[in-house]
């Protein structure tokens, strides 16, 4: 399961108590593999090479929140990607800046090869807060 970026969560939370308003996601949501996930303050190490680029999900791309998760509503696919160890992915908004929003450990790390193209079924990126 994904987890919210620490600044994303604090942003949240002071416009929840209505100390702030809490800013507009610049959608589309953009995910990005990892070959080593990051934490609430860094990044993930980014794949690069072969044709990898990271692919969008629109907000029609997501399923309907429930029991404090959200999950992807259709496949997501990465092409031509290079030789990789994938252990996480790293999700932004599309802003000119853009801010992370999520991050996380995929269940199990996924090695591809040269040319492989790496999915995520329906309902496999779950984002949840406790």
């Amino acid at each position: 399961m994904a987890v919210l970026d620490t600044t994303e969560v604090n942003a949240y939370l002071e416009a929840m108590v209505g100390k702030t308003t809490y800013p507009a996601t610049t959608a589309p949501i953009k995910l990005d593999l990892c070959t080593a996930v990051g934490n609430d303050t860094t990044a993930g190490t980014k794949v690069t090479g072969g044709g990898y680029v990271l692919q969008t999900i629109a907000a029609a791309g997501w399923n309907s929140a429930a029991s404090r998760q959200i999950t992807n509503n259709g496949t997501v696919s990465f092409t031509n990607m290079p030789v990789a160890t994938v252990t996480s992915v790293d999700a932004t908004d599309s802003n000119g800046s853009p801010k992370r929003k999520f991050y996380g450990n995929l269940a199990s790390s996924r090695t591809t090869a040269s040319g492989d193209t790496l999915s995520f079924a329906a309902s496999a990126i779950v984002l949840g807060m406790a």
